[in-house]
């Protein structure tokens, strides 16, 4: 029972109260301004910056995927859309595939394999 015990709520921060604070920083000036080639964070990156600005290195993602969640951050779309985007055709996925897949199979349960007819 002594194993299955609660440790407490998780590792510590390896930043310090102050450098979280100038994390918080990092994302307004954009990945670009860090020498990436596209303007986009990712944990790779932020762990990058993270070693280079601090002196902190976290040995995998977990650690740093922490971070964005200890300072209240949240997962953001790209604010524009891909050129080959066919806004049509997915209004008519939407439209007429859609609903056939939230109804779920059309008939019970079974395999379409000749070889497996599902349970007898």
């Amino acid at each position: 029972m002594a194993a299955l015990a609660s440790k407490g709520p998780g590792p510590h921060c390896l930043l310090t109260e102050h450098q979280q604070h100038e994390l918080r920083r990092i994302p307004r000036r954009g990945a670009e301004d860090y020498g990436f080639a596209a303007n986009g964070w990712t944990l790779v990156r932020i762990r990058w910056v993270v070693h280079e600005g601090f002196g902190v290195a976290y040995t995998d993602l977990s650690g740093v995927r922490r971070l964005p969640h200890r300072m209240g951050w949240t997962n953001q779309l790209p604010a524009r859309q891909s050129l080959e985007r066919d806004g049509d055709a997915i209004a008519e996925w939407v439209e007429r595939t859609w609903p056939d897949i939230e109804k779920g199979p059309a008939t019970g349960r079974g395999s379409a394999s000749p070889t497996n007819r599902g349970p007898r």
